[in-house]
């Protein structure tokens, strides 16, 4: 909430600086002063400062780009938080070869790399606005849809992050698996959850819009909760509940805030700042209240219980949000086959007229990734020549990596071969898409480095 009041003076973009920078601070103070528990817990406060990043730095990315793109860009930055998965991997092992002090220096050194990157390509978006008030910051928490948008979130947010809280421990004591596995099958949730935000943006740009894609896929959700509750001890059941909690979230989360922010146009955007604070305020509550709560109804009264409730909040959130159906800004999807889409530009970028070096750098990307992925499917045949440590999560993370590295920037380089074949309008939303993308897939060691609660 400050920090967004901040970020109405200095900039989104200078205000995320500032958060980074705290983060920065806080990594170094593990480093060189956590000695005991209780400096550790006063490094988690001040690692707290992290949760702030969604209110500015996800205001900052939906505010650059025009709507048609928006659900996209949202779910590229939302796929940021697969970093989470490589945290839960990597971290133990460099705890181990040169002990946990040394990964907080690791991070505090990684975090100065997305830094870099903000300051040299974010811009701060043009949908600018007169400073709010602090009587008009208090009065956005009794706007009703605010209260509609911010639950959903909330609890879809908060269930999640409470869930991969107890789940490693949940995964060791019902199903019998060793605590390096319960850590793999805890991440691996984590970054189908990370990985399908990508999708549901796409799924709503093209064919569904926001709406009926955040309606949907919160039934999903709660239809994920029902098998964990009813299913906590058959394996099947249990991860197939899990697979449709991290499709849920995937079409929840990278839409609700771009949603949220289509209800503003040039008469109430001086609002949309305000809200925004307010929206990440109330999901950070969920948060902290779900990691709080859902191990100790765990402990109380089962696990039928602990998965059941969020699902049933969740049930309640998405049905307050169908009542407002008729109230919203709806911005309508491109159906089908869209010849000036996203994909279809970048193909254009890199084929349409003929290979150029960008076209080279997007297949050097490509092929990486198919390489990685190969060598780690050799280890079933009997050849160990990726590192054994390295599982399908850690490959897979490098694999998207390579990929959006490689095709984003190969499209970058040449973008200007798409002129003359899609509008000139399209093409800067696709470029606009591309710098956001540079920006925030290095989010991911930030994130990679930040949760590590699961580890």
């Amino acid at each position: 909430f400050p920090l967004g009041i901040l970020a109405q003076y200095i900039g989104r973009k200078n205000a995320t600086l500032v958060e980074m920078a705290g983060i920065f601070l806080a990594m170094g103070y593990g480093y060189l002063f956590v000695h005991d528990y209780g400096d550790l817990l006063a490094m988690g406060i001040l690692l707290g400062v992290a949760g702030a990043s969604f209110g500015v730095a996800l205001s900052l990315g939906s505010g650059s780009f025009p709507p048609r793109y928006k659900g996209l860009a949202m779910g590229i930055v939302g796929a940021g938080n697969v970093g989470t998965a490589v945290a839960a991997l990597l971290a133990p092992a460099l705890a181990q070869k040169f002990g946990w002090q040394a990964v907080y220096g690791f991070a505090a050194i990684s975090v100065a790399v997305p830094a870099l990157v903000m300051v040299i390509y974010a811009k701060e978006p043009p949908d600018l606005a007169p400073h709010a008030t602090f009587r008009e910051h208090i009065a956005c928490l009794f706007e009703k849809d605010g209260w509609a948008f911010s639950l959903i979130y909330a609890v879809t947010f908060g269930g999640f992050i409470g869930l991969t809280t107890f789940m490693p421990s949940y995964f060791y004591d019902q199903f019998g698996v060793s605590k390096v596995q319960a850590g793999q099958l805890t991440m691996l949730a984590a970054f189908l959850g990370a990985a399908l935000r990508v999708v549901g943006g796409w799924l709503s740009d093209r064919f569904f819009g926001k709406y009926n894609t955040v309606l949907w896929f919160s039934l999903i959700y709660c239809a994920g909760h029902a098998c964990l509750a009813l299913f906590e001890s058959n394996a099947t059941g249990f991860y197939t509940g899990l697979f449709l909690i991290a499709l849920g979230s995937g079409g929840i989360k990278p839409l609700v805030v771009t949603f949220c922010g289509d209800q503003f146009d040039q008469t109430n955007k001086s609002k949309a700042k305000v809200v925004f604070d307010a929206f990440y305020w109330i999901i950070n509550f969920g948060s902290f209240f779900a990691s709080l709560l859902m191990p100790l109804v765990l402990r109380s009264w089962g696990p039928a219980w602990a998965f059941g409730i969020p699902g049933i909040l969740m049930f309640i959130a998405t049905f307050i949000f169908w009542l407002g159906r008729n109230k919203y800004v709806n911005v309508p999807p491109s159906r089908g086959n869209d010849p000036d889409s996203f994909l279809n530009i970048v193909r254009s970028a890199l084929l349409g007229k003929g290979f150029g070096p960008g076209t080279l750098v997007a297949a050097v990307g490509m092929v990486g990734a198919v390489a990685m992925l190969l060598l780690w499917a050799l280890k079933f045949a009997g050849v160990t020549i990726w590192p054994d440590a390295w599982g399908f999560v850690i490959t897979a993370c490098l694999a998207l990596g390579a990929i959006i590295a490689g095709v984003g920037f190969g499209a970058s380089l040449q973008l200007g071969r798409a002129r003359g074949l899609h509008p000139d309008a399209a093409i800067e939303g696709v470029r606009s898409v591309l710098r956001i993308l540079i920006v925030f897939a290095l989010v991911t060691p930030f994130w990679s480095l930040f949760d590590q609660k699961a580890s």
